[in-house]
């Protein structure tokens, strides 16, 4: 249709658009789009009384609901030049209990004065059946060009009440994946899974009852690959009637929303996911929109952490009235203002119930496109047990160095690896520091240089054992330069797994100790070495009256002075002890290193040890174990020692074993009885000076407990490790090793 023209526009109206035309028409005119002209046929089509006319379009079109009709007039209108707009709209009829489509064609009307639109025409055309009866195919083909063939849906035309396809616009064809010749073919031949008993209830309402039926999420089932799949489609079944009210077909149209239902439930699901995030996660969290703070979204920690019910959609002030006067307001103006976040640790508040609290929280801004602040998040951690639990320690530590600094030792504590963190004031007094000093640089500073390896070995025995840390050393007063000798002890601090966390202990000053030990030490020093002349004097004098009475025949009293010369040999012995403790204290035990098989010595010494023994058996056992560099007379000291105290410590067994080996580079000597055994929390202690177990075992043992300890000191000095395996009233297994010679 082409742009009409204004020029004696009133009698080609008058002339062409007659009551009598099927076609409904009107024309608007002017800026303001009034009804100047319309026909019968557009009144009846769009359900108006004809006092419309004179109305502007716009309250015309209302009427009606077809305010799609008043877009097309003003956009055709709005055109500079000739201009057109056609559409297919539907009107539902509420009579007919359907809906009735109409194309819509409206034209600009150009003025010929000023080639300037000064009208806008519509014409209006309904789409109806002319024939239901003998052309229904005909007709439905007609119809389905203007209603089915550009649906966005997948549509089908369906006849009888066992539906047979009439014809399916392209979508559907794809949808049934079924080929093109679908006409003529029964539905569920086609679509075997639609026939289910939903579906036949729905089309049966509409074929019977003509009327139309929709389900938004109709289900279907079906089998691939012997797999249960599911569809959701979005059913609309219209009847279509001719005009005696007879179903002559029904259109269906579908659109599959699987997709759609899936992508819902996924929706679903993690939004069930992120409300048990949010009520399981122990923080409080809270949406705020806008600058009035109104709550979008909270979790139920939020009620229990800040001690005030939240109602989602009122705002901060109206759940908490006080809350202008808090500075967490002042932080969520800032944060709404600035854009920026805010953190602050230990916020000081009352609750509800007058209780104060400490809280943690984060105000973080959530922006819109153009970069305002249009949410702002918060999260909020109660710290309020960790507050209390802080001043409880701090209490506790006040009172703990207020205790530490009355004691007259040095109080000290160190972290897991043994760095010094804390002494107390009596270790700033004595040695002239201030309290900015690096307490572990200043610890390690005063110690002896002799004392250094002494104390890092002790401390990682320690450590790799989890055992108490205990060692003497010397420390040099800065303010003196005099050297005294300390006791440290230090044990573990542990936490519910037995890991250490840090390390306390005490210092204590025993250089007095020391002074009178090493008095006492030279004092047994000279005094062993003046008793040594004498004793062996009488060691000959001894055996010189024994040879002398068991040549006069008197073996009687060569017995009295032969058990005379055993005292003398046990008292030298002991002098021996005495004089290589005061050797090992003062430094002065020197080792004569000499090149030596192993297995040779241990024979040895086990063939002396064997002939002055009666009472028990000893086994050798050995292996070839090579050569070692040490001390042959002083490593011999040692293993006669052990098998002596073997036999000694065992009188009720028969047997003592001896065990020579070869391991990972290491000559490794076994001594092992069967005697009275060592308790297991002294074991440690077995080499220590002056040390005996002191069991009821011992009594009428003699000895000075000094065998054991020049025992270590010696395998010690020769580069090899000592150490005991025992079980009380088990026995006992004394274990040396020394590097041989590769």
């Amino acid at each position: 249709m082409k742009p009409l023209q204004s020029e004696n526009h009133h009698q080609f109206l008058s002339t062409h658009f007659l009551d009598q035309n099927p076609l409904g028409f009107a024309y608007f005119s002017g800026n303001e789009l009034l009804l100047s002209y319309a026909n019968s046929n557009f009144y009846k089509f769009l359900g108006l009384q004809n006092s419309v006319i004179g109305n502007v379009a716009k309250s015309i079109f209302e009427k009606t609901q077809l305010l799609e009709i008043y877009s097309m007039i003003t956009k055709v209108y709005h055109c500079n030049n000739s201009s057109k707009e056609m559409k297919v709209v539907g009107l539902k009829n509420e009579d007919k209990g359907q809906t009735d489509f109409l194309e819509i064609i409206v034209s600009s009307v150009i003025s010929p004065d000023n080639n300037s639109v000064e009208g806008v025409s519509v014409a209006i055309k309904e789409i109806v059946e002319q024939d239901y009866n003998e052309n229904i195919l005909k007709n439905s083909i007609s119809n389905f060009d203007y209603i089915v063939s550009n649906s966005l849906a997948s549509t089908i035309v369906l006849t009888g009440i066992d539906p047979i396809i009439e014809v399916a616009n392209q979508k559907m064809v794809e949808f049934l994946g079924k080929g093109n010749s679908l006409s003529g073919n029964r539905l569920f031949t086609v679509f075997p899974e639609l026939e289910t008993e939903n579906f036949l209830k729905l089309y049966k309402k509409v074929y019977v009852d003509k009327v139309e039926q929709e389900e938004k999420e109709f289900k279907v089932d079906y089998f691939y690959n012997n797999i249960l799949y599911s569809k959701f489609l979005h059913l609309l079944l219209r009847p279509k009637l001719n005009n005696n009210r007879e179903v002559v077909a029904i259109i269906i149209s579908l659109i599959d929303i699987t997709d759609l239902i899936e992508t819902r439930e996924k929706l679903r699901k993690n939004e069930n996911l992120l409300k048990a995030f949010l009520e399981h996660v122990p923080v409080s969290i809270n949406v705020l929109e806008g600058e009035n703070f109104e709550y979008k979204l909270s979790n139920s920690l939020t009620d229990q952490i800040w001690g005030h019910h939240v109602e989602i959609g009122s705002t901060v002030k109206d759940t908490v009235s006080y809350i202008k006067d808090r500075p967490i307001y002042k932080d969520l103006q800032s944060v709404f203002k600035t854009g920026e976040q805010i953190e602050r640790k230990e916020h000081q508040f009352l609750d509800n119930n007058g209780n104060i609290k400490y809280v943690n929280y984060i105000l973080q801004p959530i922006k819109d496109e153009e970069n305002k602040v249009e949410y702002i998040l918060t999260l909020g951690y109660d710290v309020s047990n960790e507050i209390e639990y802080k001043n409880k320690l701090e209490a506790n530590e006040k009172r703990f160095k207020i205790l530490a600094d009355f004691m007259p030792q040095f109080v000290w504590t160190s972290d897991k690896d043994g760095v010094v963190t804390y002494f107390n004031r009596n270790w700033y007094e004595v040695f002239g520091l201030d309290d900015n000093i690096d307490l572990d640089k200043n610890f390690w500073s005063l110690l002896h240089p002799e004392s250094l390896d002494k104390v890092r070995n002790s401390w990682m025995d320690a450590v790799r054992q989890n055992s108490t840390y205990e060692v003497e050393y010397q420390l040099v007063n800065p303010i003196t330069n005099i050297s005294k000798w300390y006791l440290a002890r230090g044990k573990r601090v542990c936490n519910d797994n037995d890991e250490t966390e840090l390390w306390i202990g005490t210092c204590t000053d025993i250089d007095d100790f020391k002074q009178l030990q090493k008095q006492k030490d030279d004092f047994i020093g000279i005094a062993s070495h003046e008793l040594k002349t004498p004793l062996t004097s009488l060691k000959l004098y001894a055996q010189s009256v024994e040879i002398n009475l068991r040549k006069q025949g008197d073996e009687k009293n060569g017995e009295v002075v032969k058990k005379m010369e055993t005292q003398i040999n046990k008292l030298n012995k002991l002098i021996s002890d005495l004089l290589d403790v005061t050797k090992i204290q003062s430094g002065r035990m020197v080792l004569q290193d000499s090149i030596f098989l192993m297995e040779d010595l241990v024979a040895e010494i086990v063939e002396e040890q064997q002939m002055s023994t009666k009472t028990h058996t000893i086994i050798l056992t050995k292996e070839s174990a090579g050569y070692i560099r040490g001390d042959r007379d002083r490593i011999g000291q040692v293993l006669s020692n052990l098998i002596n105290n073997a036999v000694k410590y065992s009188p009720n067994a028969k047997e003592v074993e001896v065990n020579l080996e070869l391991i990972d580079g290491s000559a490794k000597v076994s001594i092992k009885d069967n005697g009275f055994g060592i308790p297991q929390n002294k074991i440690h202690q077995v080499f220590d000076q002056y040390f005996r177990v002191g069991s009821e075992y011992e009594q009428g043992i003699n000895g000075l407990g000094l065998g054991l300890f020049i025992c270590a000191e010696i395998i010690n000095k020769s580069n090899g490790q000592i150490y005991v395996k025992s079980e009380l009233h088990k026995g006992s297994t004394f274990c040396f090793e020394l590097p041989i010679l590769k």
